[in-house]
């Protein structure tokens, strides 16, 4: 294939390193290595901890190079436990400052999107009324069925305008993807999309080439300080309210009386402190928290760990699974919410 002008909007970027910050900035490299001419409009790093960095606060625009790709950066508010007008508030400045960073980078040939939020989505849209090229929105969530679930705005008159806002973006596309077979059904019997134009595009590749080389064990335990004979079930990724993380504290009260069973929650989010004060409410003393692990200590954490926990609230649509390539065995746990939709 010829080389080509890739436009990519995502809501975060690299350095940013858990969820849609991951696969967006993995292809984003992935095009540029295959000789690919690749522009990233995103906002400053703030995920998951929803902080800006020191250096990037009271800033308006900036542009980067980082792997021979252009990264258009622009103002984001961000709210350090943001509430759901805060997260609106956060929303409009990422699509006001991506719709005129939209002015800054040359004609694509190819405008591939991250979603959510929706209103990203609806700026690459609107610029390809203009542009005329390929659009292709990859949806990692659906933002609409995930406020419906969390009870945020719920029935709201914001929410109905989100929702034809999605639709009509959805239908400026030329394709519209997403990362489980569940959720492409959902787009095309809930979002009533045409087959045709919707593509399964996964998050993780299944291959020999794929497979993670695991260390000798015990040298996470060694270095967190952890007995090598304790049984260790860990939750690692982003602490937010869908995760319904408090249920895994919920367990772990259980397991009290059990020395030999400890609980990790590694990772950040805007739900850490709520958690950690939670966990401290019941008393949870085999609850041990740690911050995000560098890919060497995520290896042998893999190593040590006895099960993975993996959590997500359950909403009527059953499209949110988190993406996760087992290597060891999975403890899930979904949570059933009651909601009425307006």
């Amino acid at each position: 294939m010829e080389n080509k002008r890739v436009l990519i909007y995502s809501q975060a970027f690299f350095p940013d390193h858990s969820g849609i910050p991951i696969y967006s900035s993995d292809f984003a490299f992935y095009c540029a290595e295959n000789g690919h001419q690749v522009d990233v409009i995103t906002g400053f790093p703030f995920y998951p901890q929803w902080e800006k960095r020191k250096e990037d606060k009271g800033k308006l625009f900036a542009k980067e190079t980082t792997r021979g790709i252009s990264i258009y950066r622009g103002y984001i508010y961000v709210a350090k436990n943001p509430s759901s007008f805060q997260r609106i508030l956060h929303e409009l400045t990422l699509a006001l400052f991506a719709l005129i960073n939209s002015f800054r980078v040359k004609r694509p040939d190819v405008i591939v999107v991250f979603t959510t939020p929706v209103l990203i989505g609806v700026v690459a849209a609107f610029m390809n009324l203009f542009w005329k090229r390929k659009l292709i929105i990859n949806v990692q969530d659906f933002q609409v069925e995930a406020a419906y679930s969390l009870g945020m705005l719920k029935g709201s008159v914001i929410l109905n305008v989100i929702n034809n806002l999605e639709r009509w973006s959805y239908n400026q596309a030329h394709y519209v993807s997403s990362i489980s077979n569940s959720m492409i059904r959902l787009l095309t019997d809930r979002k009533k999309l045409n087959p045709k134009k919707v593509l399964l595009w996964p998050n993780w590749l299944h291959n020999k080439d794929s497979e993670i080389n695991l260390p000798a064990k015990g040298l996470f335990r060694q270095r967190f300080g952890i007995d090598q004979t304790s049984f260790l079930i860990a939750y690692a990724g982003n602490i937010g309210k869908k995760q319904g993380l408090e249920v895994l504290v919920d367990i772990a009260g259980k397991y009290a009386t059990q020395p030999n069973v400890l609980f990790l929650v590694i990772g950040e989010g805007s739900g850490l402190e709520s958690l950690r004060s939670y966990a401290a409410q019941k008393g949870c003393t085999n609850v041990r928290f740690l911050p995000f692990l560098n890919a060497q200590e995520y290896k042998e954490y893999l190593a040590d760990v006895n099960a993975i926990f993996i959590s997500q609230m359950k909403i009527p649509f059953d499209v949110y699974f988190p993406s996760c390539k087992a290597v060891k065995p999975c403890w899930l746990y979904f949570l059933r919410v009651r909601l009425t939709q307006g």
